[in-house]
């Protein structure tokens, strides 16, 4: 982040927190807030808002919902747009235990705190960690599972003259590739709107990135291009193997037989 970046990084955060201690004065009922979104990783051009998740009691976050708020509430300070979440601090603990929801843990794992009424919020980010190894063991086999099934899908396609069925399997395939290189390099996966983002700061989706952005510039749905890509896609599966081997993955789940051993589904 350059200087100017970081300067109107600051200033947003402070829009930030002046907004948040009126908010909170009007909802005496928060706990803890934290300012999450696109400002966090340095846009703030004039599609960048404010987004904030306040955290309360399951009560309060009932209550508030009932009323038709809690959810997206929008608001302008300073010519800015704000939007807040209301979250229970519990629902949000459970979410960094359980390590299900990657983009939770990558949101909170880039928060700014604005408000911690008893340190609640402190110990929340306290606790968000890198993937514990087996749960990493389990994303990477997961996602490697997918892309493995995807391509069996996009050469089946083909065959079939399904070509329009082929290319959306490839554009599914550059998904999990690019998931499986944050869980390489133990990253937390970010939401899909910043995916190639970060994509480009990791050391191996950095080298990979010219192959990712060929296979998804599709010309023509024609089976020399499409067959063409999948070989692509192949090359890039027998170079991420040895990554998963590195991180533990069984050799023979990423073997030709990766289909007879199913996944932990409820992982990610």
């Amino acid at each position: 982040m350059n200087i100017q970046e970081n300067k109107h990084l600051k200033k947003r955060l402070n829009i930030a927190r002046e907004f948040i201690k009126g908010y909170v004065k009007q909802n005496p009922e928060i706990d803890g807030a934290v300012m999450v979104g696109s400002t966090n990783i340095g846009f703030t051009d004039k599609h960048a808002d404010i987004d904030i998740l306040v955290f309360v009691s399951p009560e309060a976050v009932a209550r508030r919902k009932s009323a038709g708020k809690g959810y997206n509430e929008t608001y302008v300070e300073k010519g800015v747009e704000i939007c807040i979440d209301w979250h229970s601090l519990s629902e949000l603990e459970k979410e960094i235990t359980d390590w299900k929801n990657d983009g939770t843990l990558w949101s909170l794992g880039k928060a700014k705190t604005l408000f911690d009424r008893e340190g609640s919020i402190l110990r929340l980010l306290e606790n968000i960690r890198p993937y514990p190894k087996k749960i990493r063991q389990k994303k990477l086999f997961l996602h490697f599972y997918w892309l493995s099934y995807y391509l069996n899908i996009i050469e089946t396609s083909i065959e079939r003259r399904e070509f329009e069925t082929a290319a959306f399997h490839i554009y599914s395939s550059v998904k999990e590739v690019s998931e499986i290189l944050f869980l390489i390099e133990n990253q937390f996966i970010p939401i899909e709107k910043w995916l190639f983002h970060d994509l480009s700061k990791l050391r191996l989706g950095q080298k990979l990135l010219p192959k990712i952005r060929e296979l998804m510039c599709i010309a023509k749905l024609r089976p020399t291009e499409l067959k063409a890509k999948r070989m692509l896609l192949e090359e890039i599966c027998r170079g991420l193997k040895r990554h998963l081997l590195k991180a533990g993955v069984q050799k023979e789940k990423i073997g030709p037989d990766w289909w007879k051993f199913e996944p932990d589904w409820n992982v990610g």
